[in-house]
């Protein structure tokens, strides 16, 4: 319960409800993106899996939708759960 108030309540307690609104809003916008990004990843893979022969050409398209993913991953990590509150 402590991680939910952290992540929904404290941005309004902390800042006030305007830059509580627009953190939410952020929060929002970065989960829209992310899973936009795994499905293009997801897609990428599918794709490169069931309609090339190449092996090369697979394990490009692979190692290419892992970077898309994992820099995706870093960047909604740092922008959803890296918050100071604290600091006044």
């Amino acid at each position: 319960m402590t991680k939910l108030h952290q992540f929904f309540i404290q941005p309004f307690t902390a800042k006030g409800f305007v830059w509580g609104l627009v953190d939410m809003l952020v929060k929002v916008c970065t989960l829209v993106v992310w899973l936009y990004l795994v499905y293009i990843a997801g897609a990428l893979v599918w794709k490169t899996l069931t309609l090339d022969a190449n092996r090369y050409t697979q394990l490009w398209w692979c190692a290419y939708s892992f970077l898309i993913l994992f820099g995706g991953t870093l960047l909604a990590y740092i922008l959803l759960f890296v918050r100071d509150y604290k600091e006044d």
